[in-house]
């Protein structure tokens, strides 16, 4: 069975610990935490600000590769738990199935706005309680990913929105000279 889910964080308890992604159940107290890399991260945190860019992101591009394919993404999911390794899958309309990385799912989940789920016997084996059930748990509660999402970044922290406005700056003002590193890059 798969349990719906939804991303409720992103944390990491110093700048040198690798960020974890928090999955909680859409209608329960189980909350699923998942490493993922620093670039991974932002692209998540990107996703979910549905932060417009210049050019598309790698998984902007899968998107819409699958769409012109004539499939739409239906949910990413969680499947399972090997050697210390979160494996995850892309679940398309068409009845396909797709081997992904979980962080690279949840970008996808977060771009398109499909459910994301994990299976009852990773959330069983991997999820904790959370220890904030109650008020915050009913506060968190129900709504469709869209709406999850628009919610999460309206409520980042000071500290997070600054960066992002930072980053969307940057981009604001990127050329492909930036990307030029010496005498050997061409200018085209």
């Amino acid at each position: 069975m798969r349990v719906p889910v939804r991303i409720v964080g992103i944390q990491a308890d110093t700048p040198e610990d690798d960020p974890i992604v928090m999955l909680r159940e859409r209608t329960g107290d189980r909350i699923l935490g998942m490493w993922i890399g620093e670039q991974e991260t932002a692209l998540l945190t990107f996703a979910m600000a549905k932060t417009e860019i210049p050019r598309p992101f790698t998984h902007t591009t899968l998107w819409k590769a699958i769409q012109a394919a004539g499939a739409e993404v239906q949910s990413v999911c969680v499947t399972a738990q090997r050697d210390g390794i979160f494996w995850a899958e892309i679940v398309l309309d068409n009845g396909r199935r797709v081997d992904s990385r979980p962080s690279d799912a949840l970008i996808l989940a977060a771009t398109c706005g499909c459910e994301i789920t994990v299976e009852d016997t990773v959330l069983n084996a991997f999820g904790v309680v959370d220890p904030q059930s109650g008020e915050s748990a009913a506060r968190l509660s129900g709504g469709a990913a869209e709406a999850d999402v628009e919610r999460f970044s309206e409520e980042l922290p000071d500290d997070l929105s600054g960066e992002i406005d930072a980053f969307r700056e940057m981009l604001d003002h990127l050329s492909m000279d930036d990307f030029l590193d010496g005498p050997d890059d061409e200018k085209n």
